[in-house]
Formats: C-alpha cells, sequence, structure tokens
C-alpha cells in the first residue's frame, strides 16, 4: 500500500511538506471557541496537527463539505466527531485542495476560505493573495 497510493495519486502516507514564514504566513480560523491554524503550500491548504474542529454541522451544509468532513474522520485524520463534545482536533497536519476546503470542514458550514482564514494580525487570506499578484505583475 505505500508504494501503490502514490502511484495512483493517493498520498495518504506521505507527510505534508512545511514552509516557511517568508513562503506563506501562518494563518488562523478562530471562531466559535475553536483555534485552527495552517498555511498555504505548492500541494495546497495546509492544515496543521491539533487544530480544533467544530462537531456540530449547520443544516445548509453543502455535501460535499459534510462529505468530506466524513472522509477525514474515516481516514482517521481527526479525532472522530461525537456528538455533544462540541470541539474535535487533527490527529496529524492535512492537506486541503483549497483554504475554503478546509475551513469549511472546521467551521461546519460553507466557507470562504480567502476570507475566513486569517494572520495573527487580522490580516484576511485575501489581501495576502492580491498583494502576491500585485508584486508578481509588477516585475
Amino acid at each position: 500500500m505505500l508504494r501503490i497510493f502514490p502511484l495512483v495519486g493517493l498520498p495518504v502516507f506521505e507527510m505534508p511538506k512545511r514552509v516557511s514564514a517568508k513562503q506563506s504566513p501562518m494563518l488562523y480560523i478562530r471562531a466559535r471557541g475553536i483555534e485552527a491554524k495552517g498555511q498555504e503550500t505548492p500541494e495546497g491548504f495546509l492544515v496543521y496537527k491539533d487544530s480544533q474542529i467544530l462537531v456540530e454541522e449547520v443544516t445548509s451544509i453543502p455535501n460535499w463539505v459534510a462529505g468530506l468532513r466524513r472522509d477525514i474522520e474515516a481516514e482517521s485524520v481527526v479525532m472522530p466527531l461525537l456528538p455533544g463534545v462540541g470541539i474535535s482536533h487533527f490527529l496529524h497536519d492535512y492537506v486541503f485542495k483549497s483554504p475554503s476546503a478546509a475551513a469549511g470542514v472546521i467551521l461546519g458550514r460553507a466557507a470562504n476560505g480567502r476570507t475566513e482564514w486569517k494572520t495573527d494580525k487580522g490580516r484576511l487570506l485575501k489581501e495576502l493573495q492580491e498583494e502576491r499578484a500585485k508584486e508578481k505583475n509588477d516585475s
């Protein structure tokens, strides 16, 4: 399995590569008593081990977000989402395809990752991405 999964595009047993703060600053979601931290990486959006996740889902949660939450639970990425407990956490680092997918899973609802993820000083991921795009266009 260790050799076959990567061949079919499933990096299940691969550890995500950490990036330097210069490449991408640490970003946070702090809401309803939880804190999650992550960073943009070339592979996707990396959520770090011990980041917290809300167990409760809103009734209007998109099916794809609910499905992703079930998938990462089945893959033992997070502690089992137990009703009544309220908060769970990531057992190891995990790379999502987008910051919005990560934010939706963490918050249990549809979420725009570009506005949910913020630096410690409150700057939005959207602002950081726009600055990088402007710098790239200016050079």
